[in-house]
């Protein structure tokens, strides 16, 4: 099991940039088991969103991949506790967002894979980009 965060399930799912994407699909050949914190759906509906507003997304297909995007993936949601995000915060000088992932991949034991080469150089010790993980 690995955490990944919303920029590797975004790269894996909405297919949007070829190379990444196929970068995400090596990281799920590697390790289909999938943690994520429990601010992912949000994050990832964001994302969504600036798709409908700014790309010409239509709202039916935004609204399609949110629901489908939990059938495709085996992602555990898991919380974690807000003393360990703000820790990582306070670490690493990232947002409260990043840092949920960084606390569940210590919590947890496991690797975080980002698509994020900032937050895998700011926490070394627990987080790796894609690049690596699939080397």
């Amino acid at each position: 099991m690995i955490v990944v965060d919303t920029d590797v399930l975004c790269y894996a799912y909405l297919r949007l940039d070829p190379e990444r994407s196929e970068l995400a699909d090596r990281v799920t050949e590697k390790d289909d088991e999938w943690a994520m914190p429990t601010v992912w759906p949000h994050e990832f509906w964001n994302v969504l969103a600036s798709y409908v507003r700014f790309h010409g997304m239509p709202v039916r297909t935004a609204r399609r991949l949110a629901a489908a995007v939990s059938d495709r993936f085996r992602v555990r949601t898991i919380p974690v506790p807000a003393r360990e995000v703000l820790n990582a915060v306070a670490e690493g000088n990232r947002t409260a967002y990043d840092a949920q992932y960084i606390a569940l991949a210590r919590r947890l034991g496991i690797t975080l894979v980002t698509g994020d080469r900032k937050l895998a150089q700011a926490f070394p010790d627990c987080a790796v980009t894609m690049e690596a993980f699939t080397s």
